[in-house]
């Protein structure tokens, strides 16, 4: 008596074995898209899981399609587990939630009870600072406006080179619910006439909250203005005659070269004329000599620019007044004396 034939397992259609490509195709187009997106760590672990069981069910066209079926699905589920243990253990060595636990279940003696991690707000008092070669006025206050605490981690100016300066006490400081810290900022300017603009980042560990400070350094140069340097002022008389050395200190705008002034004795109506210059850095002092007799009391007026041929923002401190003291008698040796 012949044996009975076990019948030859049915081959895979075509349509079949179209289906299980496009299936798989679909499933790993998802599990990317999840896992590269800014969905939830909890969804992207998931799609992690189900991406490590595709190759399994495309192996299971062929041959025995239920044992293929069978390992395919405990491959699935071991994966869905491992990932899952994976996100619990790391979950609870750094104290952070990757996976939602559902209430009342303990694990890796964890609470399960929901809790509810309160909002983090920074604040910053100004919100701004204008700053000029003179420096920034006062300083920058950070406050902790939130339910929770946080740590200020970064701090740092928009610019690749900052022509700001930050100090203060909030740099890696944690800051609890009202809390504040300080800022204080410095300008350096680089060149005359220009205006810096740049924006100061304050943000916090977890990155939950930020703040933006706005930065604005100014510099301009300010209007020129000549006057008499009196720390450069000196007299010294001899018998019959003074000698009175003076220099111009510019501000602003300089240097400025061939300046008129005059030096006029006003009790005897003598005058003398030079041409003066003025400019950042010391120039050579000028001395003029005065007729004066010993024992006088001259009144003495230099005149700086008395024409008002240059500019200035200020026309009127122009001059200044002298009353140097005269000795009575002398021996000849010069003397320096008081300018008055």
């Amino acid at each position: 008596m012949a044996k009975k034939e076990k019948p030859a397992p049915k081959p895979n259609t075509a349509l079949e074995v179209l289906a299980a490509m496009i299936g798989s195709t679909l499933v790993l187009a998802l599990t990317l898209l999840v896992t590269k997106t800014n969905a939830p760590v909890g969804v992207q672990l998931a799609g992690a899981a189900v991406g490590a069981a595709i190759p399994p069910f495309v192996g299971t066209v062929g041959p025995r399609r239920h044992l293929r079926v069978a390992f395919a699905g405990m491959v699935a589920i071991v994966a869905v587990s491992a990932t899952c243990l994976t996100g619990v253990i790391v979950g609870k060595a750094t104290d952070s939630a990757l996976l939602p636990l559902p209430p009342s279940i303990p694990i890796l003696g964890r609470s399960t009870t929901p809790t509810t991690q309160g909002k983090s707000l920074l604040e910053a008092s100004p919100s701004g600072l204008a700053c000029t070669q003179a420096g920034c006025p006062g300083k920058v206050t950070i406050k902790n406006s939130g339910e929770t605490s946080v740590q200020l981690i970064d701090i740092e100016s928009s610019a690749e080179k900052t022509r700001f300066k930050v100090t203060g006490d909030c740099a890696n400081k944690t800051l609890q619910p009202a809390q504040k810290c300080a800022l204080a900022v410095s300008f350096t300017p680089v060149s005359t006439d220009t205006t810096v603009t740049e924006t100061l980042v304050v943000r916090t560990l977890p990155s939950t909250a930020e703040v933006r400070i706005v930065l604005i350094g100014t510099v301009k140069t300010p209007p020129l203005d000549l006057t008499v340097d009196k720390a450069a002022l000196k007299c010294e008389y001899s018998p019959g005659q003074l000698k009175v050395t003076f220099r111009l200190t510019p501000t602003g705008a300089s240097p400025v070269t061939g300046i008129g002034a005059t030096v006029v004795n006003e009790t005897t109506a003598f005058s003398l004329s030079r041409t003066v210059n003025a400019g950042p850095s010391p120039q050579p002092p000028t001395t003029v000599t005065l007729p004066v007799p010993v024992g006088s009391h001259p009144r003495i007026t230099i005149s700086v620019d008395p024409g008002n041929a240059v500019k200035e923002a200020d026309e009127s401190n122009n001059r200044l007044q002298l009353t140097p003291v005269i000795p009575a008698t002398t021996s000849g040796v010069p003397k320096t004396v008081s300018c008055g």
